[in-house]
């Protein structure tokens, strides 16, 4: 996130009183919601700019939250170009805060960790029913279990970079979405293309360093 101040001065349309007080309103009720948010999970924040930086690092731990960040740039962008009023960009903001907030809530509540979270978000289908939302849920915590258990030597180190250990973690992520995916909910295109993404995202874990099994 870039800093209001510098967003705001870039809109030349903007009057210095207009600037300042969408400034106090974010300063008072945005940012602060932010903060109260991140604090709720645990993590320890003393300042705004503390907030920020722990805000980007709970995007991070799942990578289909990223829409937050894109919408709450257009909001800016919009409020720049004269397409929002400073009270709807207000609003917006505040929206975006409490959605974040539910989000934040959302494996908790699911019953699942963060990581089983992640994997259901990639996995999951356009619609579900209650049943096959079960059986989707079991198949990431159980490709998770399966994967991360270092006795089955399968996210060895840098395996990534080896196409036969690739070759391996694909055919467990086929082997398990096989048996656990709801059938016939997911049809063969489908099937494959969460085969594939499954994979990618286990890739770029590994990237980072978080995807080898300890």
């Amino acid at each position: 996130m870039r800093d209001i101040d510098e967003l705001l001065t870039l809109d030349e349309r903007s009057s210095a009183q207009f600037i300042l007080a969408l400034r106090k309103r974010w300063a008072d009720t945005v940012y602060p919601a932010f903060i109260s948010e991140i604090s709720a999970s645990g993590i320890k924040v003393s300042s705004p700019q503390e907030g920020e930086i722990k805000l980007k690092q709970m995007l991070a731990q799942n990578k289909t939250r990223g829409g937050f960040l894109v919408n709450f740039q257009k909001v800016i962008d919009d409020y720049n170009s004269g397409s929002l009023s400073i009270e709807q960009a207000y609003e917006a903001l505040v929206r975006q805060a409490e959605g974040l907030n539910e989000e934040q809530h959302r494996a908790a509540k699911n019953e699942m960790s963060e990581a089983e979270q992640e994997l259901f978000d990639l996995l999951k289908k356009e619609k579900l029913t209650k049943e096959e939302e079960k059986k989707v849920k079991l198949a990431a915590k159980t490709l998770l279990e399966k994967l991360f258990d270092a006795q089955n030597k399968i996210l060895i180190q840098e395996w990534h970079k080896e196409k036969a250990s690739q070759e391996k973690v694909k055919r467990e992520i086929q082997l398990v979405l096989g048996k656990y995916l709801p059938d016939p909910g997911y049809d063969r295109l489908l099937f494959s293309e969460k085969v594939d993404v499954t994979f990618q995202h286990f890739y770029e874990l590994a990237q980072l360093g978080r995807g080898v099994a300890a």
